[in-house]
């Protein structure tokens, strides 16, 4: 809970916080030193060089707060747009392969509520099972391509593959992250992911398979066959109800992902 406070505030408020505290010690200097001289010019100047850091930090929260509750954390036009693109370049090409995928995470949220993708989001998620070395190869190759303009690497320390618009970009990108199958000694078999990326990493095989290729941001895309179940396990009883968090808005502010050029 701890961390989901710190990671569902602004950004901006504790450094507000902490000048403003460093101002009115300043300010009350002289008091605290008990009628020891003091050098004046130097404290107006640290005075008034605090006061216009506040009164920018003030800008930037309300700023902030403006952005979260009314623009709802929203990228840019051109942002969602090729966000969108990837995504169905992505899904279309896999599906074509006969590669079985599915929507994860956010992703398969907003398939499961409005056919397309969160207006904030940076990027679109998808989970397969771990296809070996030669299949992280044989992926590599298929979307470091011109056809979808688009450059892939692999993150072993996360077991995913990146699929972005340009080599390095931090913008719209597509996640595949790498699931394992597993049997216990019942002979029960689950699909199991990194317990550091996700609530519900380990999940039953029934719960996955058969997956259900259905209409989504005008392409198409594989869904778990139980996907209310899986993320229902992964975001609580509430996950139909649309969430937006200030982390949301702190990652798209410092990347600048509102930006509409």
């Amino acid at each position: 809970m701890a961390i989901k406070a710190i990671h569902d505030q602004n950004v901006f408020m504790p450094s507000m916080c902490l000048l403003l505290a460093v101002f009115v010690l300043v300010a009350y200097w002289p008091r605290l030193l008990k009628g020891k001289a003091v050098d004046l010019e130097r404290r107006r100047w640290w005075l008034k060089l605090l006061g216009i850091l506040c009164a920018i930090n003030f800008v930037l929260a309300f700023t902030f707060e403006v952005y979260y509750h009314v623009l709802s954390c929203t990228v840019s036009p051109k942002y969602f747009d090729t966000n969108i693109t990837i995504a169905r370049f992505v899904t279309t090409k896999l599906v074509s392969l006969g590669v079985p995928f599915w929507a994860e995470s956010a992703t398969l949220l907003e398939a499961l509520r409005l056919g397309t993708i969160n207006p904030w989001d940076h990027d679109t998620d998808y989970s397969m099972i771990d296809p070996g070395p030669q299949g992280v190869a044989d992926l590599l190759a298929v979307f470091n391509t011109k056809e979808g303009h688009t450059h892939a690497n692999y993150v072993p320390e996360r077991r995913l593959i990146q699929i972005m618009n340009k080599v390095g970009a931090q913008g719209p990108h597509v996640d595949i992250w790498f699931w394992d199958e597993e049997t216990d000694e019942t002979g029960a078999r689950f699909v199991v992911g990194a317990i550091s990326d996700f609530n519900f990493y380990k999940r039953p095989y029934g719960s996955i398979y058969p997956l259900q290729l259905v209409p989504w941001a005008g392409g198409f895309v594989n869904v778990p066959h139980q996907a209310h179940y899986l993320m229902r396990g992964e975001y609580g009883h509430s996950y139909m109800s649309k969430l937006t968090f200030k982390g949301d808005c702190t990652h798209n502010i410092f990347s600048a992902r509102w930006w509409p050029f």
